[in-house]
Parts: structure tokens; C-alpha cells; sequence
């Protein structure tokens, strides 16, 4: 709704104007008014004026030089003159103070409310436009986001990418890292108090801990953050070249461990839970960046998480890398999810292959639990894709997933 201000010495001109005039209908909501110039700068610094209507010919401040001072503090603030004098001097100042209008006394109601409606209009069309803009960067900025996520998922998995590629990707999605930089993983898991969100709300408490990541880290630290593929939130940092010390490479154990606990203690205090934190050791950013990422999944899944804000250093825990081996072959893209439900049938029996013949290459670190994961992986994908047309397993194959005959697999 549109708030106006009116402007003039004569007092009985602003309150005829403001009975008068059918505001309600032009969409105004509220109409102040204002005897002098001092007055109306008084009502401008304490209300959200859209439109202001001054006089001219009024003593100590006169309506021009009103205008161009509201014109250097509220630039976005419509101005139209109201004058008895048809005097071109007025007008050519009006026109290079860029007014909006210029209106000659006495005042005829129609001609009056023509004027202000065209600036009403003008308005609202300036303030859809900024709306579109303003989405079009939101939208711009969530594409950004998803593709760098994206990208950080390649990384922790171990995909393979050109330092070429790898650069031209931070550019391209603003990450700020840069090849070959020093850098450590933070991982972190959300507590039980966030274990009743449905996933846009987890989503959202994660990019809220990200956040407050990156503001206690710096800017000693350039931070990038993501959601990681095994259900918990990956950060990676490296030195700021021009933060303190210039970027050189510190002892971690101390800093990052005073750090991660203000980061735990940010969470609890806005968004009202916990986490669990693992910080790795310094590698080599990003050729180290999946075994950081896999020896600090270990030691989360070792410790088991945990209701209270835990901070754990993965070099406190030297059994664990490479103790159990995570199968990230089974969620590198394209998963098997997505070949059943485009029905690339071909691709999708090479993506089985291509999982039983690591679990044939890597058997000597196969456990019955690897085996089971494969197994909940292929059963899942194809649940998925029955589900999604509307049949049950069982309606397939009657032999294929009956729960009833091995009830241990819902217990």
C-alpha cells in the first residue's frame, strides 16, 4: 500500500485534498500532511513515504529546495510540485530536480488524482520488477548452490576431474577455494533435535549451520559447504591468503577445536540443537578430499553421533582409516535409481556389474555388511521403481520380496 505525504504553507489546501480525495480507491493507504518543509522532513525520517506533493512558494524552505534534499536521502521517494505559479523558471528547475509532476493551483480533483495515480502505477511497476529481479537472483543463487553441491559430492566420492575442470568449476559456481591449497574437512552430523525435520527443513537447518560455519571460521579460513552424500554436512576449508598470517599453514588441533566449538555453540544457541563434528588432518585440496572424506565417515559411524555437541580429531583415531571401506561406487552418478526410472535398461545392468565386480576386486575388505548394503541398494532401486508405476514387488514376482516369509527384514 502506498503512503503520500502532502506539502503546503496554506494548511486548508493539504486537508481539502486529504477529505476529498478518494485515497482508498487510488490504493493509498495512509495520507500525511505537513504545513512546511521542516515539518515534512520530520514526517519522511520517521515514516516510509512513497509520494511526496509539495508546494513551491513556502517561507524559509521553499518546495525546490525540499525536493532535492529528499531527492539525495530518499532517492526512491516520488516527487510532484504543487504551485500557484506557472512560472517556466519553476518548471525547468522541476524538470532538473527530475520531478514527477508539476501541478498548478487552484487544483482540479480529477487532474490531481490522474497525476498520482500515474506514479502509483509507475511504483507498482518498479516494485514488480525488483520482485522478479530479486527471485531471478534467489533462483540464480539456488542453481549455483545445487551445482556446487553437486560438485562437492564428485570430489568427496573420488571422481576424477582435471585441475583444469576443477578451477573452471569454483569460478563458475563462486566456491572459493583454489587448487593445490592446504585444506581440512570438517564433517558434521546433526543431532536427535533435528531427526523429526522433514527433509526441506533439514535442508534448510543445514545451510543455517553452514552458514555459521563460515562466519566463525573467517576470515582466517575460506570455507566452502555442502551437503555430503552419506547424510551429514561436509565443509572444507583452507587458509585465507589475506587473513591473519597470511595464509600460512597453522597447527590444527588447538584453533579449529576453540572453532568448532563456537560453531556448536552458535547452533545451540539459534537454531536450538547439536552437532557432532570430525576434523581431519591437513591434505592436499581436492586430490585428498575423498580420503578425508572417508576416514572422517568412519570415525562418525564409529562414534555413533550423539545428542550433545561432540568435537572428534581424526588423528585420535589411527585404526580407523581404511579399517572399513565405504562403497562409493554404489552413489556416484548416474545411481541406479535414476537408470530404472528412465528405463535404461542397459545401463542400469552395467551399473550392477560394475558393483559386483568391485565387490570381486575388493573382496579381501568385504564384509557381510558390505553385502548387505548392495543388497538394500538393489532392493530399494527396484521398490522405487514398482512403486512408481503403481505395483508391488510381489504383483512382479510373487517369489521376489515377500515380506511375510523373512520377517527379520522390516524388524
Amino acid at each position: 500500500m502506498i503512503e503520500i505525504l502532502l506539502v503546503d504553507d496554506e494548511s486548508y489546501v493539504t486537508e481539502s485534498l486529504k477529505i476529498t480525495i478518494p485515497w482508498d480507491s487510488l490504493g493509498v493507504r495512509s495520507v500525511y500532511t505537513a504545513s512546511s518543509a521542516a515539518e515534512a522532513l520530520t514526517i519522511l525520517e520517521a515514516q516510509p513515504i512513497d509520494i511526496l506533493v509539495t508546494d513551491i512558494r513556502m517561507p524559509e524552505m521553499d518546495g525546490l529546495e525540499l525536493v532535492r534534499l529528499v531527492a539525495e536521502r530518499w532517492p526512491n521517494v516520488r516527487r510532484l510540485l504543487l504551485t500557484g505559479h506557472s512560472d517556466f523558471e519553476y518548471a525547468k528547475k522541476a524538470i532538473q530536480l527530475q520531478v514527477a509532476g508539476y501541478i498548478l493551483k487552484p487544483v482540479d480533483d480529477d487532474e490531481f488524482m490522474r497525476c498520482v495515480l500515474g506514479e502509483i502505477e509507475s511504483l507498482k511497476d518498479e516494485w514488480e520488477e525488483t520482485e522478479r529481479y530479486h527471485k531471478l537472483l534467489y533462483d540464480m543463487k539456488s542453481d549455483r548452490r545445487r551445482l556446487a553441491e553437486d560438485v562437492m559430492s564428485d570430489l568427496l566420492l573420488g571422481r576424477q576431474l582435471s585441475e583444469r575442470a576443477v578451477a573452471d568449476k569454483l569460478r563458475k559456481y563462486e566456491i572459493p577455494l583454489r587448487p593445490q591449497a592446504p585444506s581440512f574437512l570438517m564433517l558434521v552430523q546433526l543431532g536427535s533435535h533435528f531427526a523429526d525435520y522433514d527433509p526441506e527443513s533439514l535442508s534448510l537447518m543445514e545451510y543455517a549451520v553452514g552458514n555459521i560455519a563460515e562466519e566463525v571460521l573467517g576470515p582466517a579460513y575460506l570455507v566452502w559447504h555442502g551437503k555430503a552424500p552419506h547424510d551429514c554436512l561436509a565443509l572444507v576449508a583452507t587458509t585465507n591468503p589475506e587473513g591473519p598470517g597470511g595464509g600460512a599453514v597453522r597447527p590444527l588441533r588447538e584453533e579449529t577445536g576453540r572453532l568448532a566449538r563456537e560453531v556448536g555453540k552458535q547452533v545451540r544457541s539459534y537454531l536450538k540443537g547439536d552437532i557432532s563434528i570430525v576434523i581431519s588432518p591437513w591434505f592436499v585440496f581436492p586430490e585428498g578430499m575423498s580420503e578425508a572424506y572417508r576416514n572422517a565417515l568412519g570415525t562418525l559411524f564409529r562414534h555413533g553421533g550423539a545428542s550433545d555437541s561432540v568435537i572428534l580429531f581424526q588423528e585420535d583415531y589411527p585404526d580407523a582409516p581404511g579399517s572399513v571401506r565405504s562403497l562409493e561406487t554404489l552413489y556416484k552418478p548416474p545411481t541406479l535409481i535414476h537408470l530404472l526410472e528412465s528405463k535404461q535398461w542397459t545401463a542400469a545392468e552395467a551399473k550392477i556389474a560394475e558393483v559386483f565386480g568391485y565387490l570381486e576386486t575388493e573382496k579381501a575388505a568385504v564384509t557381510r555388511e558390505h553385502l548387505f548394503e548392495v543388497y538394500l541398494w538393489i532392493a530399494n532401486a527396484c521398490l522405487y521403481a514398482a512403486h512408481r508405476h503403481g505395483v508391488l514387488v510381489h504383483q512382479i514376482d510373487a517369489a521376489g520380496a515377500d515380506l511375510f516369509i523373512d520377517r527379520s527384514m522390516v524388524q
